[in-house]
């Protein structure tokens, strides 16, 4: 007869190990979802700051091209003072008021558009930190669990004092029923009576 303790032991084994292979598995599956899941959200990243810089590019040369048709304008409406006074014969405070007046709103003008640059520069700073929370987000969502040789370990060895207990126990039953002692039943005895 086959030892039940050793039986009980390398059935436990077998299936600890088995166990052991399929958490390496799932362990090497995950790390791959994880590298996957690191690279499609850095290349989102990518994306998404390329798309940042373009729009800042446009924002920068529309505020430039504002503020170059402000001075333009502003120009053209002083020389048109100018020209008028000068028509009128009108010099002095009045000539002056108007100047000023008028370079005072092109000041004005510019400085809106100033502000509105550095505005779309201050939101895109924000965006940008917002996306890369959400690719680090991303990442940490994706992280494969950690496996440790050491839990592995104690879990085949539980397995295997499982299993030797199981035999133990089995052998002990089976010794039990075979033989007379303490532990089980005891026989079976036949009785004759004579009448």
């Amino acid at each position: 007869m086959c030892n039940p303790i050793a039986a009980m032991v390398g059935m436990a084994l077998v299936s600890a190990g088995t166990q052991y292979m399929q958490q390496r598995e799932a362990a090497k599956a995950a790390a791959d979802r994880e590298r996957q899941a690191m690279e499609a959200a850095m290349a989102q990243r990518r994306l998404e700051e390329e798309q940042l810089q373009q729009n800042l590019k446009e924002a920068r040369s529309k505020a430039e091209t504002d503020k170059f048709s402000v001075a333009r304008e502003g120009a053209k409406n002083r020389g048109t003072i100018m020209a008028a006074s000068s028509e009128a014969g009108a010099f002095g405070n009045v000539l002056l008021s108007e100047l000023a007046e008028s370079m005072m709103n092109q000041g004005y003008d510019q400085s809106i558009i100033d502000y509105n640059y550095r505005q779309t520069v201050e939101n895109a700073d924000l965006r940008r930190k917002a996306y890369d929370l959400n690719a680090q987000n991303t990442i940490n969502a994706n992280k494969a669990p950690k496996t440790s040789g050491l839990l592995s370990g104690l879990q085949i060895g539980a397995s295997a004092f499982e299993g030797a207990m199981s035999g133990y126990n089995m052998y002990q039953s089976v010794k039990g029923l075979s033989t007379t002692g303490s532990k089980g039943p005891p026989p079976a005895t036949f009785v004759e009576y004579n009448v």
